[in-house]
């Protein structure tokens, strides 16, 4: 819980930042509560998971006008084919009725999760509907979206924003924590 510059716990510091470059003008646009709750910039009371997207306006050296907004999204098991094999391979460890249990709390966590990433891509779409304006030259949305290329949250944000994936047609994925990346430990 957060009353301006009083938190508690004491000492709790929240960690979203848009950086920017000192060349390029930037003004903050906006903060937007994905989850949890956020009432303004000086009051906020999350007994649970809280993300946010946070907007600003940067205008670059040669003029052109940005919309940038960016956000983290909930960490949860994802319901697409690889968190499927994952969630069966936890419950066939188990056997008779502790299997069934796991398999069930398995499909019960796949499916609020991209139910909670899926609210919060409504979220992201109605900040840009809302606040990316005409007069913007393009739009740039990053983050951890904590999803995969392909899940109906990530389908959502593409079609309803009306985006493009930056990563779409590489030769890598653009994912962060996969086994396609090459500077990812792996057990």
């Amino acid at each position: 819980m957060r009353l301006g510059p009083v938190a508690l716990p004491p000492g709790i510091e929240e960690g979203d930042a848009i950086l920017f470059h000192p060349q390029l003008q930037c003004e903050h646009a906006a903060r937007r509560a994905l989850s949890g709750s956020v009432w303004g910039s000086r009051l906020a009371a999350n007994f649970g998971d809280a993300t946010q997207a946070l907007s600003v306006r940067l205008r670059t050296p040669a003029g052109r006008r940005l919309f940038v907004l960016g956000t983290h999204w909930r960490a949860t098991l994802i319901e697409d084919e690889v968190g499927s094999q994952e969630a069966e391979a936890l419950a066939s460890t188990y056997g008779g009725k502790d299997g069934e249990r796991v398999r069930t709390a398995g499909e019960r966590l796949l499916r609020e999760g991209s139910e909670m990433r899926l609210e919060e891509s409504a979220g992201v779409v109605a900040e840009l509907r809302s606040r990316a304006a005409a007069d913007a030259d393009g739009v740039i949305v990053l983050g951890d979206l904590n999803t995969t290329r392909g899940t109906p949250e990530v389908r959502r944000l593409l079609e309803e924003g009306q985006l493009r994936d930056a990563w779409a047609g590489s030769e890598a994925d653009g994912a962060t924590w996969s086994p396609s990346n090459p500077h990812v430990a792996h057990q």
